[in-house]
């Protein structure tokens, strides 16, 4: 199992503003072959974490690729919007 601080370190290397979350993705399985895309996924998490306070820019890219990732991954996309909720209207009165 490919180290996970390994891949973080190397996300947060190769991540620039402007990047596609598939080629960042890319670009990190060529420097470790064996890593899931769910393991590039959690290094990214983690490199977000570890570098929050570093390039905001950076970390904004390498968030975006992480939830990105992860939502092909699960069932339903992930939606980072607040969704407003219909209210609904009061029955009349009989």
């Amino acid at each position: 199992m490919p180290d996970i601080y390994a891949i973080a370190a190397s996300v947060n290397e190769l991540a620039q503003p402007g990047i596609k979350p598939k080629d960042l993705i890319e670009a990190v399985r060529e420097r470790h072959p064996k890593a899931s895309k769910k393991n590039i996924v959690r290094g990214a998490f983690l490199a977000v974490i570890t570098h929050a306070d570093a390039d905001p820019d950076k970390v904004a890219q390498m968030h975006e690729t992480a939830l990105s990732a992860r939502s092909t991954d699960d069932e339903a996309p992930v939606s980072t919007k607040v969704e407003k909720r219909s209210q609904k209207k009061p029955k009349a009165a009989r």
